[in-house]
Order: structure tokens, then sequence, then C-alpha cells
């Protein structure tokens, strides 16, 4: 699975998830059975969208990698094999935009987010490697764009007054999973970034001029975050928060060498991402709302936990059997 980077996207999804069970809390009339074909039939296509950015990073990647000693799925495979992986791909991507054609601000913003990771990785346009840019690009591909896809297919693009919640929603995973993500990816890989010369973000803008962004950032975040939360339910903002804090506290005191990080991580140290734990706390706060609406939601909640958070599940049984 290396070849698609598996490891590195599945738990992507959740952020999608996290969105999609917020819609159903809001509109709670779906019969339960067409909604779990809705969320696999949203998911197939983040999939799919998944894989492309995966293909497209490593083959445009494959030379710079391997300059630096970085793995690469694409390392292995015949040139002829690496062209015909992207096509299957995007005839793949054609396929499913075929069901999306009664929507087609579905088809827009889907289509967006597959252009938007060609031109960050293409060789000749090369996003990844313009300061700034390589922020905006990423963020795009990888959540806004794909966020309002999904909106705009749950909404059938009747909107009515749902659009703070909409926007608010795409603009907390566009700049939490999206543009802080990506920032805490270069900040572990700036060493190879600068043996390989690229000039990422990280590498290429002053240290004052990052910081000063990064807190400008953060606080643009935590807005979209409080305006999405509270646009579903009170709860669904203090619950979380309230959870948060609470073991935020824990770990300060319990933990004295756990450091509490932003944007800057390090592989030597144990730490926690400030707000990350809280954004997992939101979804099963969630989850537990829609349980509450409707008994038969528990399948997602056991679902969403064994594909998500299985590691934890075994650490509790073994701790629970011995």
């Amino acid at each position: 699975m290396n070849f698609i980077r598996l490891s590195t996207w599945k738990n992507k999804l959740a952020p999608f998830l996290c969105i999609m069970y917020a819609f159903y809390y809001k509109n709670p009339f779906t019969v339960f059975e067409k909604q779990l074909q809705i969320i696999f039939f949203l998911l197939v296509g983040i999939i799919l969208l998944a894989i492309w950015a995966s293909l497209i990073n490593n083959y445009f990647d494959l030379e710079v990698d391997t300059k630096v000693g970085k793995p690469n799925g694409m390392a292995g495979i015949t040139p002829f094999f690496r062209v015909v992986s992207l096509l299957l791909c995007m005839l793949t991507g054609l396929v499913y935009t075929y069901f999306l054609l009664s929507y087609k601000l579905s088809i827009l913003f889907y289509g967006l987010s597959w252009l938007c990771f060609y031109v960050y990785s293409a060789t000749s346009i090369r996003l990844k490697e313009k300061p700034f840019l390589d922020l905006l690009a990423d963020g795009l591909a990888s959540q806004l764009f794909p966020s309002l896809f999904i909106f705009v297919f749950l909404f059938k693009e009747d909107f009515q007054n749902n659009y703070l919640f909409i926007f608010s929603g795409s603009l907390w995973l566009f700049f939490a999973m999206g543009v802080r993500a990506l920032i805490i990816h270069q900040y572990g890989d700036k060493e190879k970034d600068q043996k390989a010369g690229l000039t990422t973000y990280v590498v290429g803008i002053n240290e004052v001029i990052r910081k000063n962004t990064e807190l400008f950032l953060l606080f643009l975040e935590i807005i979209a975050f409080t305006v999405f939360a509270l646009s579903i339910h009170w709860i669904s903002f203090i619950l979380p928060l309230v959870c948060y804090i609470v073991l935020f506290y824990v770990l300060i005191h319990s933990y004295q060498n756990i450091r509490i990080v932003y944007f800057k991580v390090t592989n030597e140290e144990a730490h926690r991402i400030f707000l990350y734990d809280a954004y997992t706390l939101f979804v099963f706060c969630l989850l537990g709302l829609l349980c509450w609406q409707n008994y038969q939601n528990l399948v997602l909640l056991v679902v969403h936990l064994l594909v998500f958070h299985s590691a934890i599940l075994v650490k509790m049984y073994n701790k629970i059997s011995v």
C-alpha cells in the first residue's frame, strides 16, 4: 500500500466524516439506510481523490525523493506502469463524476480538487515549491474544495440559511487539516527539503514572518471552528471544549515531559498537537448526538472506532484482560 500512501491518508477521512455527521444531526430526516449509502458514496469520492493526490505527488517527486533517500511508492515501478496508474486513476474519477451529473456545483468543486493537486505537484507549475502558494494549493485541494463538494451534494444545492454552517466548516478543515497539517509536515521534512533544494514555506520564509503568519492562521482556525461548532448546537462546542481543557490539564500535570506544540513538531520528544485532541472529541460528540437522535447511528459510532481508533481499543482490551 506504499504505492498510494494508505497510511498517510486513511486518517484524513475522519474530518470529512465529521462534516457529514454534523449535516445529519442538523437534518435528521434521512432514512438511516439511505444515510449510510450517501456516506459510503462520498467516501469513495474522497478516497479516489486521495489516491490521485498520492500518485501524482509520487510521480513528480520521484527524482527528488531518490536524491535525498526518501521513500517513494513509484520507485519500484516501470515508467510505463507509472503513466498507466495515473491514467486509470483519472478514468475512475471520470466514471465517478458521471454519478454527480445532477449536481453541477459538486462536479465543479470535485474537479477543482483534482486540478489543484496537479498544479501543486506538476513540474511545469510546481506550487509545492512556492512559499505560501504551497499552503494555499494544498489546503484548497485536500480540504476546502472536497468539503464544499460534500456539502453541495448533501444539501442537493439547496442551501437555504446554511451558508454560515457550510463555509465555517469548510474553512475550519482548510486551516486545521489543510494548511496547519502541511506546515507541520514541512517542519518534519525541513532538513530533507533543504538537502534537495526545495523552497517550501518552511524553508523559504523568514522565521519572524513564519511565526506571525502561523499565529494569524491559528487565530482564523479557532474562529472557524467556533462558528462551525456553534452553528450545529451549543453542546457540540461546550462539551468537547470542557473535555479538552480537562485532558490538557491532566497531560500537563501528569506527564511533565510532554509538550503542547502548535506547528513545529520534532520526533525526538513526546508531544500533543494543540487542539487536535479537541477535534477528535468533537467528532465523538457529534456521534453521541446522532446516537441520541437515532439509536441506529450506533453503527456509525462502532465503525468509526474500529476504523480510526482500533489501536486505542486494543490497548484497552489488553489492560482489561491482564
